[in-house]
């Protein structure tokens, strides 16, 4: 089970084992990546990537679970977590970061706090 509010379960995308997805993503609360997506995910709440999926392409999203692989650009507003089996290559721009035991990174990793201290340093 996923959970969320009951507003965003119609909003809700799951791309099942075996189940290969290309294009553009929108007005997804919550994307489910049990399957293979290539995809440019233009805003999302939440983004799973279980064991066994992939997503490919650009995501921005609030919250994000990672157990399978990622290749790409990857933003993460609020929460990042990398689990066992996690495979994660490109670029990952986070909120807060945890990894877990078991996930290999393959990435550059950039702090948003880090991002807005810098784009506050900069001279206009």
């Amino acid at each position: 089970a996923y959970p969320g509010h009951p507003q965003d379960e119609a909003r809700r995308l799951v791309v099942g084992p075996g189940i290969h997805l290309q294009g553009n993503v929108s007005s997804c609360a919550h994307l489910v990546v049990e399957g293979r997506i290539d995809a440019t995910l233009l805003t999302a709440q939440r983004m799973d990537v279980l064991l066994g999926g992939q997503f490919t392409g650009t995501a921005e999203v609030q919250e994000a679970v990672i157990s399978g692989r990622v290749d790409g650009t990857l933003t993460v507003r609020g929460r990042l977590l990398l689990r066992p089996g996690a495979r994660v290559t490109g670029e990952l721009r986070y909120g807060t970061l945890q990894i877990e035991a078991g996930a290999q990174l393959h990435s550059t990793l950039t702090s948003i706090t880090d991002l807005h201290q810098l784009n506050d340093a900069a001279p206009n």
